[in-house]
């Protein structure tokens, strides 16, 4: 939520194996996806809704990818994917 807006985001159905990491990867989703846009600490408070959705769907993947294995890091497959 800011201001008067309310952001939903989906995330997959995912076979659930653990939930170990699953924080700190959605955390590296979310700076990867800021790393990869060159967007800076400034940037972040105008960005726009597409933005922001792309943004935690980044970081939902990563989450995601680690949860369904006993891993506590995403996959070479997956990060090949980037």
């Amino acid at each position: 939520t800011s201001g008067n807006s309310t952001l939903i985001v989906e995330s997959n159905f995912i076979d659930l194996v653990s939930t170990v990491g699953a924080g700190d990867n959605f955390t590296a989703g979310i700076v990867y996806y800021l790393w990869k846009n060159n967007i800076i600490r400034e940037q972040c408070k105008s960005l726009s809704s597409s933005q922001l959705k792309e943004l935690l769907h980044t970081g939902t993947n990563f989450s995601s990818e680690v949860c369904t294995s006993m891993e506590n890091y995403v996959s070479k497959a997956f990060a090949s994917t980037l």
